[in-house]
């Protein structure tokens, strides 16, 4: 499940990357040193601001509906134990006491006595 929340994990890194960069670059827009003109300066934060802001817009949406799908996921399952839990209950009842339960079903192969009373298994030839 965890596989769905990858993308969006790696969406929402990058656009804060973005937006760091557009913030170094708006810190350093004054500085004498930098042969890059003002107007350009200016484009590529605005560039990288805005494609920083809209990858975190991106993952916080898919984020949430890969969230909301989980949730309905695990709703379904859990409704679905109901239902099998409601009709293994019904039959519970007709059931007798001495009969194994379908639940935890007794296999023979597991019981110490089993193989002492059955030397001749095919796991022993």
């Amino acid at each position: 499940m965890s596989g769905g929340k990858t993308r969006p994990a790696l969406y929402g890194v990058v656009g804060a990357y973005l937006l760091y960069t557009a913030y170094g670059l708006f810190q350093g827009m004054g500085d004498p040193a930098t042969k890059m003109p003002l107007v350009v300066q200016i484009l590529f934060i605005i560039f990288f601001a805005a494609a920083g802001a809209g990858l975190l817009y991106a993952a916080v949406r898919m984020w949430k509906r890969v969230s909301r799908e989980e949730s309905e996921l695990l709703e379904n399952m859990r409704e679905e134990r109901r239902r099998a839990e409601a009709s293994a209950g019904s039959t519970d009842a007709a059931e007798s006491e001495d009969a194994p339960s379908e639940k935890n079903p007794v296999k023979t192969e597991d019981l110490p006595e089993a193989e002492e009373e059955n030397p001749g298994t095919a796991s022993d030839q």
